[in-house]
């Protein structure tokens, strides 16, 4: 399978460990804003992408809730 390219934009650390960022994915443009767990999308973010606009919580990288 092909992966999608993904793109840091800014991160924010906290006690050493990824906290916050935004991840643009480079091939159909999607975002993400929001919080990260050991550099995997989780916690409370927005994701923007062609098909759908999200905002909320987001569980091992996947939407949640």
């Amino acid at each position: 399978s092909i992966k999608r390219l993904k793109l840091l934009i800014s991160r924010e650390f906290e006690n050493g460990k990824w906290k916050k960022g935004i991840l643009n994915w480079d091939q159909d443009k999607s975002q993400y804003e929001g919080e990260f767990l050991d550099g995997i999308i989780h916690g409370k973010g927005f994701l923007k992408t062609q098909q759908y606009i999200y905002e909320g919580e987001f569980k091992n990288g996947k939407k949640h809730g």
